[in-house]
């Protein structure tokens, strides 16, 4: 990442996960730790509007950020005041020497 693109700070909020009565772990958002990290790019990423049975619409941002952020696909992102969901696996590219240069995240989350 190129240091001067890369200005914006993301909460990674990550749940603890608990016994939910029947032998199954569950995350356990209400007892969630943030962790602010620097060094991202966030850039504006596609949006869609469902009108099947309800208004709502789909928001999209692309962040990318350093190679040593530990962000995992369950956890949450907090950007501009909203909370997001990680659309899949955090995408962990290297650099042409082999080295992790940096980790692209897909944010999402629905308004309506």
């Amino acid at each position: 990442m190129i240091a001067s693109f890369a200005r914006q700070t993301l909460g990674r909020i990550r749940a603890t996960t608990a016994d939910d009565g029947h032998g199954n772990q569950t995350r356990d958002w209400a007892a969630a730790t943030t962790e602010l990290i620097p060094g991202w790019s966030v850039q504006p990423g596609a949006t869609d509007e469902l009108l099947a049975g309800r208004d709502a619409t789909l928001i999209q941002w692309t962040a990318y950020g350093p190679g040593t952020a530990d962000v995992l696909g369950s956890d949450r992102i907090q950007f501009a005041g909203t909370v997001y969901e990680i659309d899949g696996e955090p995408a962990r590219w290297p650099s042409p020497t082999g080295a992790l240069d940096h980790v692209v995240l897909l944010l999402k989350t629905w308004e309506g």
